[in-house]
């Protein structure tokens, strides 16, 4: 706390109180504030790129931070990185994109395939953060071939800034087959979490119909 006075023209201290204020950021870690953090243009366009060629977003953070030498070099934290690809996300389902996708689930579901499933995962605004689908062949082939199962999100949709996650398997011919497949917003343990609780649920539902 302080308190200070104008005089000919000239700010003058006039009491000062420690004990009331707390210790000024140091430089290594001014970065955190965010005031002192901002993604620059051209960086922009540097994420952009390594995010269209298949990158994960801790695999870009990760780099940039390499090339800047000290994470307080760079400019901004990973949050704000994830942030950034959060207001993406958002901005292209805001098109319409995410009603779509749902009119076309129910279009197949109703005309095509009576035992296509499909279920979404939003957050309190109402964003998209998961996608899962399947119908009956995958649910049978999962009862015939689901021993075990394999799990990756290394494919990216990059319009979205969304992963990808079949859940696949071997048949008895050596033949990768799938049986199911989501879309999440990232690799979080929420994330996974919510794909193989649906996936499992949908599952255990077919059993006992």
């Amino acid at each position: 706390m302080f308190e200070y006075q104008l005089v000919a023209d000239k700010y003058h201290l006039i009491k000062f109180v420690s004990k009331h204020s707390h210790d000024l950021v140091t430089p290594q870690c001014a970065h955190y504030l965010k005031s002192h953090r901002r993604i620059e243009f051209s960086q922009l366009g540097l994420i952009d790129s390594m995010h269209s060629s298949g990158l994960k977003q801790s695999e870009i953070y990760s780099y940039m931070s390499v090339e800047a030498k000290e994470p307080q070099y760079l400019g901004f934290i990973r949050s704000d990185c994830n942030n950034m690809f959060q207001r993406k996300r958002a901005e292209f389902f805001k098109k319409g994109d995410s009603q779509c996708l749902l009119d076309y689930f129910n279009q197949k579901k109703t005309q095509e395939n009576k035992h296509f499933f499909y279920s979404f995962w939003t957050n309190e605004e109402s964003e998209i953060r998961g996608v899962f689908f399947c119908d009956a062949k995958l649910r049978k082939d999962y009862s015939l071939f689901g021993d075990a199962i394999f799990f990756d999100t290394m494919f990216r949709t990059n319009n979205y800034a969304m992963l990808c996650a079949p859940i696949v398997g071997i048949n008895n011919h050596g033949q990768t087959t799938l049986f199911g497949c989501g879309l999440l917003d990232g690799e979080t343990t929420e994330a996974v979490t919510w794909l193989f609780t649906t996936f499992f649920w949908r599952q255990w539902q077919e059993r006992n119909q």
